[in-house]
């Protein structure tokens, strides 16, 4: 070990003491509903039939392994999340390798790590993060130095970016990567000597080249894709698989929110001007700049994985924070060589100033110190936890607001205690609103397949709402919950209204609930509802 190799080692014992702390990372709202669904699963149903939801099938899934191998955990999701992340930065690291320098892989790979760290308890564990992963090891696949890639390479890109196209279909989109990178790989390799006129086979075996790596890579795609749709068919899941991912969220879930070209200009200056983002883009576009001079194949595929992350986010029009993960991948990679040539100096090392050394170092250094801030943060309130100067109570304070804002962990978890000392495992549980992060933590089922209640709100947008609400009451009566559980204050992003006043415009629903539950307790913004006791039941007492 060298003296200059001890602030990477620092660095890499930083990244696994964060990794480590992350395994005490509660869920947030989308966890929670994931875990759920993941639950259902392992009790026999089918995601979408039996457990509604938005987001493709394979998060799902992956929440039902974790729990099927570590049982009904909150560190067992987080442990895979960060074998995802392991494979995501080994693709980086090859990418970054095979274009650059071992400089230029650890900066790529640290600042992927410090990044996605920084997005906390909310922003890990997520699909989007899991799709910017695999779609790195895509990536590295499809780049190969001037040389069409190979159909083994080409066929693990296509199955890649099928899978991802398992957490949201946009993501087809990024097939566009299969065909840019034998295409590049055609139009930019060097030319060496005078070119020699082809005869027919020789053409037709030059198109040939091109033309099957692509059709290779989305043949394993469309492989991904029709194996999930025939696994459903076979489940008695396909309609309702295809309803919500094509209707519901193509008329109602992508347009929850109506942004003019203004909004979408200053949300993604927003993004933007992040201190952390904003000092890594002059680096970046520096490391395109190396690349396209040096290895332009490599540098239109790492262009075109840009654009298209780009265009991902742009397309959902919500810009929440783990929509922009997509960008993380090129923007480190690019990153990652730009400063790693900055290092190296613009002209002969024999010639580099020692001031401009001093300014290179120091460039490196304030990019990985914005990005040290908020894991540092993180693992200091972890550390004081672990080491008894702050109780669980205190720290799981620090996830949401409890008392205020429409989320808190804290008040999940008093609401899953107090359900889980007063019911069986048996006994089903209703939360209206988007809390079914409950029924998670109490081991309680939900009484229909809505469990949270997105779906049956946003009025006259929502195509299929007289549907879903005449399918949610039958639901009800088939088989009548323990406990329904009301929320207020929760108005987000997706919900304008709170779910109070959600529930005055079900006035189905809203007399089920009077007639038929008592009003038993308060806690934080949750009412809990109790089923009144039948006669057969004050008669057994």
């Amino acid at each position: 070990m060298v003296k200059k190799d001890l602030p990477w080692l620092a660095l890499v014992a930083f990244m696994l003491t964060w990794a480590i702390s992350s395994l005490w990372w509660p869920f947030g709202h989308d966890q929670g509903i994931f875990a759920w669904v993941g639950d259902v699963i392992l009790n026999g149903g089918t995601p979408y039939r039996d457990a509604w939801e938005v987001k493709g099938p394979a998060p799902h899934y992956v929440y039902a392994l974790a729990q099927f191998l570590f049982g009904r955990t909150m560190w067992g999701i987080r442990l895979l999340d960060l074998c995802f992340l392991a494979l995501g930065l080994a693709a980086l690291w090859r990418i970054a390798g095979k274009l650059s320098n071992n400089t230029a892989a650890r900066l790529a790979v640290a600042l992927f790590t410090l990044w996605y760290a920084g997005g906390g308890y909310w922003m890990t564990a997520q699909p989007d993060g899991w799709a910017a992963m695999l779609l790195a090891v895509a990536v590295a696949c499809l780049i190969n130095k001037g040389e069409i890639i190979g159909l083994k390479s080409a066929a693990i890109a296509g199955t890649m970016i099928g899978l991802c196209c398992l957490v949201k279909p946009i993501y087809a989109g990024f097939l566009l990567l299969v065909v840019i990178s034998p295409l590049s790989g055609s139009l930019f390799a060097p030319k060496i000597g005078l070119p020699q006129p082809l005869s027919p086979t020789d053409k037709k075996s030059s198109r040939l080249r091109f033309v099957w790596p692509v059709l290779v890579g989305i043949a394993f795609c469309g492989l991904v894709i029709a194996f999930t749709l025939a696994w459903f068919a076979y489940q008695g899941a396909l309609a309702d698989l295809l309803q919500i991912q094509f209707v519901f969220n193509g008329s109602v879930h992508r347009l929850a929110h109506a942004y003019g070209f203004l909004d979408h200009a200053l949300l993604v200056l927003g993004f933007m001007q992040q201190g952390w983002v904003a000092i890594t883009l002059l680096p970046a576009a520096l490391g395109i700049a190396v690349l396209w001079s040096q290895q332009r194949p490599a540098a239109a595929v790492i262009i075109t994985w840009t654009v298209l992350a780009l265009l991902c986010v742009l397309v959902q029009e919500k810009y929440y924070p783990y929509h922009w993960l997509l960008f993380y991948g090129p923007l480190a990679l690019a990153a990652g060589v730009g400063l790693a040539h900055l290092k190296g100096g613009w002209i002969q090392k024999n010639v580099v100033s020692a001031s401009y050394q001093w300014f290179a170092t120091a460039t490196i250094a304030l990019v990985l110190i914005l990005a040290l801030i908020t894991p540092t943060q993180s693992i200091l309130r972890w550390a004081l936890r672990v080491n008894g100067y702050a109780s669980w109570d205190t720290y799981y304070e620090g996830f949401g607001t409890y008392g205020w804002g429409d989320f808190s962990f804290k008040a999940d978890q008093k609401v899953a205690q107090y359900l889980a000392a007063r019911t069986t495992a048996q006994d089903p549980v209703l939360v209206w609103g988007f809390e079914v992060l409950v029924n998670y933590l109490s081991g309680r089922p939900s009484p229909t397949r809505f469990g949270y209640n997105y779906p049956l709100s946003r009025g006259r947008e929502n195509v299929v709402e007289q549907a879903y609400r005449a399918e949610f009451m039958q639901a009800l009566q088939a088989n009548p919950p323990l406990y329904i559980l009301i929320l207020d204050q929760d108005v987000n992003n997706l919900m304008p209204k709170t779910s109070r006043q959600f529930l005055n415009d079900f006035p189905e629903f809203k007399s089920y609930l009077n007639n038929h539950y008592y009003l038993e307790t308060t806690i934080e913004h949750f009412t809990l509802w109790r089923r009144q006791p039948t006669f057969v039941e004050m008669a057994g007492r």
